[in-house]
């Protein structure tokens, strides 16, 4: 038994080292329309309306680790800043721009990436995981922007998944596609996304 686990260890590393691991860091911009739960939005007392929309626009740092790059499946990283641009009221259809009442959100995501190309330059990427968001919100209203805020934190947890197109230069990629996530954190009433995202960056490897 001992025996069979060192050769199965040697053959992995053997496999590991042979198999020209690739590493993909790059940036996206992001762009996204947020219908946030009832729960979530009750967490946002500055804003004096029941929120259902937030719309975003955002960047974010993608990384992602491919162990074989005959078959890249692998690790993939996100961290995600937006800012809102706008928000709609729950039950109606007034929309307007967002204040700095509502400061920011920030995303994290951890999953698996599948990359393919059908050529020497065009592909797809799928990717799925968890995502951990959590939002910057002012504990209320003040007129005068110049005058001291104090912010409060919610935040959610919930499944992501992107899917797009792909296209390769050298050890350069650009990607063009859409994501799509789903609130776990508030069932009764969950939330989700629907976005759109481009950017690119190098691989290594």
């Amino acid at each position: 038994m001992k025996r069979f686990l060192l050769v199965m260890i040697l053959l992995l590393s053997v496999s590991v080292i042979s198999a020209s691991p690739e590493f993909w860091i790059g940036g996206s911009f992001i762009a996204d329309r947020n219908m946030v739960s009832s729960e979530l939005s009750s967490s946002f007392p500055a804003m004096g309306e029941d929120i259902s929309q937030i719309r975003s626009l955002g960047v974010s740092v993608d990384m992602a680790f491919f162990p074989w790059n005959e078959v890249r499946v692998g690790l993939v990283l996100s961290s995600l800043t937006q800012l809102p641009i706008g928000i709609t009221e729950r039950g109606g259809s007034n929309e307007g721009y967002i204040t700095y009442d509502f400061d920011f959100r920030e995303d994290l995501m951890v999953g698996i990436g599948y990359h393919q190309f059908f050529t020497d330059k065009i592909g797809m990427v799928l990717s799925a995981g968890f995502y951990y968001s959590w939002y910057r919100t002012a504990m209320e209203h003040i007129a005068n922007e110049s005058a001291p805020m104090e912010y409060l934190f919610a935040s959610e947890y919930g499944i992501l998944a992107e899917a797009g197109i792909l296209s390769r230069s050298d050890n350069m990629y650009f990607r063009l596609g859409v994501s799509f996530a789903y609130d776990l954190c508030h069932l009764g009433n969950a939330g989700m996304r629907f976005g759109l995202f481009a950017g690119g960056g190098f691989i290594i490897g």
